[in-house]
This record gives C-alpha cells, structure tokens and sequence, in this order.
C-alpha cells in the first residue's frame, strides 16, 4: 500500500503509532465493519437476542456509562468497573489467540484447555491488585498487604507451575513443543506486569498491554478481511460496497480527529474538569464499554454463526500438519 512513497508510508506509521499510544480506544473500524456484512445483519435482525446485544445494548452502554462518570456518587464506581473490564478483555483475548496457534493433529504437547486459561487469568488478577495497591493505596506496606500478597502469588502462580510442569511431561514422552505458542503463552504471562507496576496512572500502566492488545487485534481483523472479503472470495457479496481498509481506517481517524478537536476545545473554553469535559470523557469511556461488549460476542466461537463465519477463515492461515 505504501510501497512507492515515503511520504504515505511515514504518514501510515505515525497513524499506527498515534492510534496505538494513545488512541486505544478508536480501533473500531474492524468492530464496525462487522455492521456492514449483510449476512451478519440478517442473522441479528432474526434473532430476537441478537436484535438486544448489537442494536440496543450499545448505545444503552454509552449513555450509562456515560451518566455514570459524570454523576460523582457513582464516578468511582465506573472508573473501577472499566479497569477491570479492559483487563478481562485484554486477558481473554490472549486465551482466545493461542487457541488459535494450536493444532491437535501436529502432536504438539497441548495443555488442558482449562488448565492454560487459568495460567494466563490468575497472574492477570494478581497484577490487577497490584496495580490498584500501587495507585490508589499509595503502595503501602500492611502487615495484611503483604500476607495477601503472598498468599494471592501463590495462588496466582499454581496454574502457571501446573502448566509448565505438564508441558514438561507431555515433552518428556514424545510431544512436540509448538514454540509460536509457547512464546506467545509467555507474552500473555509477562504482558501485564508493566502494568502493575509502572506507570502513575491507568493510563501510563496501560500503554505496553494495550499497545500489544492492539495490534494483535489489527492482525487478527487484518487477516479475516483478507480471507473472507477478497474479490474472489464468496463473503465479499456480503459486504456492503466499501473497501473494509478504507472503512477501518476512515473510522478512526474522523474519531480521532474528532476527539481531539472537542476535548481540546472543551478543555480550552471551559476548563479540563468542566461539566462537558466530564461528560466528553464519559462519552469516550462509553464508546470503549461498546468495544469490550460487542467484543465479547462477535469473537465467540461457541456459537455456531461466529465459528461458521469467522473461524474458518483464521484457521486458512494455519500450515497443515506434517
């Protein structure tokens, strides 16, 4: 796309760079580009939760999530529920990835699936506290902080011990170890440390997890548009006549320019604590609840319209076992 100039090619970069250090929350161009297949769309409208999760809820979401922000009484309690919101959502697309790298037919050693999710969601718990302890308690050293914190690491960390040790057994007796997988189990582990303890606030703890989280989600959309939408692919009668790159890409940046115009104005006339930067900001924070909601349903395999109309075209990635 950028091949034959470095001007495109630099203004890309810094688009990438801008969306992913600071703008997070505007990747919904691959979230709204689901809106545009008409088969997604005929298969919502028949069904009657479906018509409630990807037509009614969202903008439920924005507008209570929204009000709750700017209410003070229930302030803290939106700014809790959306940490812990963006950590399971982080983690559980993590799990959901390297599902995707494994391959039972390859002889791989492949760890019970339970097993393998709890070693990624318990650490992620662990550093959660920490981070909070850090932040909002001023890291201070209680007698009882310390015993929960030793207590919560072993906790934390069983399932860790539990699935090396079984990859360690299933290696020892003729498995292949899928090392793709393996490093990407360790970046799952490892990813949220920074987390926990660097950064002054959300935001700075949040970059480095949300930096991965992003881009690993750039590719996964990337991947499915090529697969499914391709001209020469069935599922691009699908979709409505807009080229999804462009869609994505066109998405983000009116949000974020639009962003940033209004809440430097906002901040400049009024003030950065203002009725309307509050409420702007809870807006933001609204359109970040739709991503983690509408998320949690386009990605679940378990249902038999996402693993027929996006699994699929994942796994035509994989290279056949030897």
């Amino acid at each position: 796309m950028t091949q034959n100039s470095y001007v495109a090619a630099s203004a890309l970069w810094l688009f990438l760079a801008m969306d992913a250090f600071g703008a997070g929350p505007f990747h919904f161009g691959p979230t709204w580009f689901a809106y545009f297949d008409k088969k997604n769309l005929e298969y919502w409208k028949n069904n009657r939760s479906k018509q409630l999760i990807f037509f009614l809820a969202p903008p439920l979401l924005i507008i209570f999530t929204t009000w709750g922000y700017v209410v003070k009484a229930t302030h803290p309690f939106v700014i809790l529920v959306l940490t812990l919101w963006a950590v399971q959502h982080l983690v559980q697309q993590n799990v959901g990835i390297l599902l995707l790298y494994h391959n039972q037919k390859s002889g791989e050693a492949i760890v019970n699936r339970q097993l393998e999710m709890r070693s990624q969601q318990w650490p992620a718990v662990l550093f959660t506290f920490v981070f909070i302890h850090r932040v909002y308690f001023h890291n201070s050293m209680e007698i009882g902080w310390l015993i929960f914190l030793a207590l919560g690491t072993l906790v934390a960390f069983a399932p860790v011990v539990g699935y090396l040790n079984e990859m360690r057994k299933q290696i020892r007796d003729g498995s292949n170890l899928n090392v793709p997988a393996f490093g990407f189990w360790m970046i799952s582990l490892l990813c949220m440390v920074p987390f926990a303890f660097l950064g002054k606030d959300f935001a700075e703890a949040w970059i480095i997890p949300v930096t991965l989280h992003w881009f690993q989600y750039i590719g996964l959309n990337y991947a499915l548009v090529k697969s499914k939408y391709s001209i020469n692919q069935p599922g691009a009668r699908y979709l409505a006549q807009v080229p999804p790159l462009l869609l994505f890409f066109v998405t983000c940046s009116c949000f974020f320019l639009t962003a940033f115009l209004i809440f430097q104005t906002a901040a400049t006339i009024y003030g950065a604590k203002s009725d309307i930067s509050e409420f702007l900001t809870g807006f933001w924070l609204g359109l970040t609840s739709c991503h983690y909601f509408l998320d949690a349903f386009l990605w679940r395999f378990r249902e038999p319209h996402a693993r027929e109309s996006i699994l699929p075209h994942l796994m035509s990635y994989r290279k056949p076992a030897v």
